[in-house]
């Protein structure tokens, strides 16, 4: 914990925290986790159902076969 305060107080992260959170303000990521689709952003504020059914309808559409087992 010594560490940790030590190096908040010298802001040794700051550069990298404040590039990190401009790429999320580019991408219009709004909270974390965020999940992308291809390219899309899906929301799942209200659970990870409309991720499941996005999931589903893009291997639907690209009639991918999922019943190998791995």
């Amino acid at each position: 914990m010594v560490r940790f305060k030590a190096e908040m107080q010298d802001r040794i992260y700051l550069q990298r925290v404040q590039e990190h959170r401009h790429s999320g303000d580019l991408l219009e990521l709004r909270a974390t986790p965020t999940f992308f689709l291809n390219g899309e952003i899906i929301d799942v504020t209200l659970g990870l159902e409309n991720l499941k059914e996005a999931v589903c309808s893009l291997i639907e559409k690209l009639n991918i076969n999922l019943s190998k087992e791995y």
